[in-house]
């Protein structure tokens, strides 16, 4: 198994580079968001069949005091391309971090 950073403490909206794929791959997604006080934060896991147009494949929500995480999955799913976008983030020093497991 191999794990991939997508967003690293990202603290603004933002969009991954994507990470390519040549076959089918179950994965997982997970988001956490931290900072201080009540913090927020949305991400968009995303899949391309050419790299440039995306759809979501899942919305991955966190709302927690000083941090709270969200995952999303895929199984047998074939996106040679995936990214995930930081929508929305609020909170004091708040930041966000993805990761995903293939």
């Amino acid at each position: 198994m191999t794990v991939a950073t997508l967003l690293d403490g990202v603290l603004e909206a933002t969009t991954s580079d994507p990470i390519a794929f040549n076959q089918v791959k179950d994965t997982t997604f997970l988001a956490v968001v931290t900072g201080t006080g009540a913090v927020t934060g949305t991400v968009v896991i995303e899949g391309s069949h050419d790299g440039e147009t995306y759809i979501t494949l899942d919305t991955l929500a966190m709302d927690g005091t000083t941090t709270d995480n969200d995952f999303g999955t895929t199984v047998g799913q074939m996106w040679p391309y995936m990214r995930a976008d930081c929508t929305a983030i609020t909170g004091t020093g708040a930041a966000i971090t993805v990761t995903i497991a293939y």
